[in-house]
């Protein structure tokens, strides 16, 4: 077995990486270098789950619950990780023909090209 030649094992050292990515993947990058960072977050577990929003809609509060919260921080909040709300048409418009990258099955919503 190759042993630990400078005095440190492989076990802790691989530990160590495995924690430092998952911090970095889980909590630092949804949170500050994700491209939807700068939205306004409904809720403070937005930007690491859906389950808050899930929750809501499994209540049959989204509606109301969705309406105060646009009328607090504005037309375009954060329900989760990669799920938005927007509530005005000028926003809308800006998500739908500004360029935004889509997904290939997104050409279904094309209408005379």
């Amino acid at each position: 077995m190759i042993a630990d030649t400078m005095g440190l094992s492989l076990g802790p050292l691989a530990g160590t990486f495995v924690a430092i990515l998952l911090v970095y993947q889980y909590i630092i990058f949804p949170s500050f270098l994700s491209p939807l960072s700068h939205i306004p977050n409904a809720h403070w577990s937005s930007p690491y789950s859906r389950i808050w929003i899930l929750s809501v809609r499994w209540n049959n509060r989204e509606n109301k619950t969705l309406h105060a919260i646009h009328r607090r921080l504005g037309p375009v909040i954060r329900l989760g990780p990669n799920e938005l709300s927007i509530s005005n048409t000028d926003s809308l418009r800006t998500v739908y023909q500004g360029g935004f990258d889509k997904p290939i099955w997104y050409s279904v919503f094309d209408n005379y090209g």
